[in-house]
């Protein structure tokens, strides 16, 4: 009962919000934060409206990373394509 109570009592800060978030720079940190989050609003440690402020700030980063891998994927691909057009250009017969 005592341990119920005193952890009624804990508050979260913004170091100890800082200290266990991971940053938001992979697809895997992202999930643990989320779901660090989770359990801070299921405990009664975070707020609604704030929870949903962290996981919209979440799935932001996400986005951005999917981004970022979009762009790293197009420029592979376009390279590729210049290297087909090259090897094109030397099948082609003179006139």
């Amino acid at each position: 009962m005592a341990e119920r109570s005193a952890s009624r009592r804990r508050v979260l800060t913004v170091s100890d919000a800082v200290a266990e978030l991971p940053d938001l720079d992979s697809a895997e940190h992202i999930r643990h934060a989320v779901q660090q989050i989770q359990r801070w609003a299921v405990g009664g440690l975070l707020p609604g409206v704030v929870a949903g402020a962290c996981i919209r700030a979440a799935e932001i980063a996400l986005k951005a990373l999917d981004h970022e891998l979009d762009l790293a994927r197009i420029k592979q691909l376009e390279a590729r394509v210049r290297e087909l057009e090259a090897e094109r250009s030397e099948w082609r017969l003179p006139r």
